[in-house]
């Protein structure tokens, strides 16, 4: 499993886990958008190693979307670049491979992703 840090810039004074804008992650590996939504076709789904409150609910996952369209989510994946972020919901739990409806997870931040 590949390790990333992923750094919040909007909201703008997000204060994680560490008390800065900084997430440490795990790489769960590639999710797939629903074809019924206008969602996706593929994110990244990551699991938050140091899970974190936003508006009163705990975040364990967050979903990582390609913010340029010229990247692809292998770069991503693999090395880094400016990404678009969702927060799974609470009681729901994503794994590699599902198919996702924007009701399993809010919209929420736009940052940055690297390896570590």
């Amino acid at each position: 499993m590949t390790m990333h840090e992923i750094r919040i810039a909007e909201p703008m004074f997000f204060c994680g886990p560490n008390e800065d804008n900084r997430i440490l992650v795990r790489g769960l590996g590639i999710i797939n958008g629903s074809p019924h939504f206008m969602v996706a076709n593929e994110s990244y789904l990551v699991e938050v190693l140091q899970p974190f409150s936003v508006d009163g609910e705990e975040v364990h996952q967050l979903v990582v979307i390609q913010q340029l369209s010229n990247s692809t989510l292998d770069e991503l994946v693999s090395g880094e670049g400016p990404v678009a972020i969702a927060r799974v919901k609470p009681g729901r739990q994503l794994a590699a491979g599902d198919v996702f409806v924007p009701y399993d997870m809010e919209y929420w931040a736009i940052g940055w992703i690297e390896t570590r």
